[in-house]
């Protein structure tokens, strides 16, 4: 069964994100586009990347890339059970994901769909047939205009966002409370030094 809705809001640097439950079997975008899928070692999460419109840039890689990292800083993560889809899309298309899961009426940054409950994942034992962690699905147009808008290169911001929605599907929730957001923007800025990327929330 999908957890519960869970509606958050990241802090900037990142921009407005959002936690949605999924059903079983529900995918988060249509899978058009360019499409790359695969897996550094056999212990590396299962990763299916679709590129939808986002042009100049190597997104599969970047999002594999991404989420080794934060599995690197996340344990949860680093199960090679775990499987997660990751659409590279358009504001329009993530304008009706909102609409439809969230109820909110507007595009957004990135939206994370997960499947487990974070007990869940902590007691997966890393034998066995593969299990989905969830979606992430990352809106161009408002990525673009984030990044442009802090000075930070496209590639910076979307490498944080997919680490940012890696870490919701583990069950990290930055509006538990100030504790648990300090905790996961620690491991969101540790994944990025492994990817040679500062802290975006050198605000501090």
């Amino acid at each position: 069964m999908a957890p519960p809705p869970v509606i958050t809001r990241c802090r900037q640097p990142s921009g407005p994100c959002g936690v949605a439950p999924r059903r079983a079997g529900a995918n988060c975008g249509q899978r058009t586009g360019t499409s790359g899928q695969g897996r550094a070692d056999r212990d590396d999460m299962r990763l299916e990347i679709d590129v939808e419109g986002w042009p100049g840039q190597d997104w599969p890689e970047l999002a594999s890339e991404a989420a080794r990292a934060a599995a690197a800083v996340e344990p949860a993560l680093a199960n090679p059970r775990l499987e997660a889809s990751i659409l590279f899309t358009s504001d329009v298309e993530v304008h009706e994901l909102n609409r439809g899961w969230r109820e909110k009426d507007k595009p957004t940054n990135v939206l994370s769909f997960p499947m487990l409950e974070r007990a869940e994942l902590l007691e997966l034992a890393p034998e066995g047939a593969p299990v989905l962690l969830g979606d992430i699905a990352l809106a161009h147009e408002t990525c673009a205009r984030e990044a442009a808008e802090k000075g930070r290169s496209l590639h910076e911001h979307a490498s944080h966002l997919v680490i940012h929605g890696l870490l919701h599907l583990a069950g990290r929730d930055h509006e538990i409370s100030p504790h648990d957001a300090e905790e996961m923007e620690a491991l969101e800025v540790k994944a990025l030094a492994q990817l040679g990327i500062a802290d975006p929330y050198g605000d501090r």
